[in-house]
């Protein structure tokens, strides 16, 4: 439902084991020399067409495998009028919160969050 009219939409879901630099928490290659952390990743991509333009919107969620907590969060909306994220990520002692919205009440935001490893995310 969008614009109180039922629309056709598409959602695709997609799980991975990835290995991250746990430095960077981007995607590495085994054997480079760089440190590796073991991931496991699930995008969800959702498309709804209106009218004659697309929103679309995706969620990207990091797992560590070996410890079973929340790396890395990323989400992302677009549509003609702009776009919008959040991106949280986790490092061992310390974790990270940017929000980023084109709406001018919204603006953007970032939150530096202290001992991450008692973070709760309900």
């Amino acid at each position: 439902m969008k614009y109180g009219i039922l629309r056709d939409s598409s959602l695709d879901v997609i799980t991975v084991r990835e290995h991250f630099n746990p430095k960077k928490l981007v995607k590495t290659y085994p054997g480079t020399g760089n440190p590796v952390l073991n991931i496991l990743k699930m995008n969800m991509t959702k498309k709804v067409r209106t009218g004659i333009y697309e929103y679309v919107q995706m969620g990207s969620v990091f797992i560590d495998r070996n410890k079973g907590h929340l790396v890395k969060l990323s989400t992302v909306s677009t549509e003609w009028c702009g776009n919008s994220f959040a991106l949280y990520e986790r490092f061992p002692d310390s974790a990270t919160l940017k929000i980023s919205n084109y709406f001018d009440d919204l603006g953007t935001s970032k939150t530096e969050i202290r001992n991450p490893q008692h973070t709760v995310f309900l």
